[in-house]
């Protein structure tokens, strides 16, 4: 009988070294995303973010490369436009440092055309102008002059990096 427990004990040894093994080889397999974007204070955000919002909207700009994978209900439409309307204001200050000759720039955001009435309802509340297009000929229709999409429909969204209007009403 004492054979038998020896036995058990050392395979019971033998799969929790497996074990670790294993966990030691997944943990080199995992990449983590690097940080490929820039800090964003608490004043740059729109006051209208609730909490949560708010700091997925710092998550976003900072790492950069994000998507956001929240529940339904959590405001990702405006998460998303936040975003967008942060890094084209950052990119915007850039260009006039640098006095670059085009100081316009636009963000793109995919997305089904069911949800375009929510982001046209969320831009006009966080001060964004956006244009819908369906088709790539109504992207290169962008009048940069004006910072006006002629000819739009719907599907993708484009933002103008137009300064943003604060707005305070109600937290959505």
């Amino acid at each position: 009988m004492g054979g038998m427990i020896s036995r058990q004990k050392a395979v019971a040894e033998g799969s929790q070294k497996t074990l670790e093994e294993y966990h030691a080889f997944l943990e080199r397999k995992v990449r983590l995303a690097g940080i490929e974007g820039f800090e964003v204070e608490d004043h740059e955000i729109n006051p209208i973010l609730k909490p949560h919002q708010r700091e997925c909207v710092k998550w976003g700009v900072r790492g950069g490369r994000r998507a956001l994978f929240e529940s339904f209900g959590l405001g990702k439409t405006v998460q998303q436009l936040e975003i967008c309307r942060i890094i084209l204001a950052k990119l915007v200050l850039e260009d006039v440092s640098r006095k670059a000759a085009e100081t316009q720039r636009r963000g793109l955001i995919v997305a089904p055309l069911g949800v375009r009435q929510e982001f046209k309802r969320d831009a006009e509340m966080l001060g964004i102008e956006l244009r819908f297009v369906r088709r790539s000929e109504e992207v290169s229709a962008f009048d940069s002059s004006t910072g006006a999409l002629t000819g739009v429909r719907a599907s993708a969204t484009s933002i103008s990096s137009t300064p943003s209007r604060r707005s305070s009403s109600s937290n959505h």
